[in-house]
């Protein structure tokens, strides 16, 4: 497929991914700090604590990144699996 664009050339790299039996997780919460994204929140306060001993954690800069993380995981429940 020579002239696939990028998003469907992503697209046939996944269904063949998928079809050699290899899954996928969903990484709903992110790091507002970093961007750096995890599957459940618990692996997510775990990597906010390497930020917190680096002194890289400045939460008055982070907005409401905890309701935004809750909105993204709630979407993600409520998508047909």
């Amino acid at each position: 497929m020579p002239h696939a664009t990028g998003t469907l050339k992503k697209a046939i790299h996944i269904q063949h991914a998928i079809e050699a039996g290899i899954h996928f997780e969903a990484h709903p919460f992110e790091c507002p700090e970093c961007g750096k994204r995890f599957a459940d929140n618990k692996q997510l306060n775990g990597h906010i604590s390497v930020h917190k001993k680096q002194n890289e954690w400045k939460p008055e800069h982070y907005g409401n990144w905890e309701e935004q993380n809750q909105k993204r995981y709630q979407k993600l429940l409520e998508t047909p699996q």
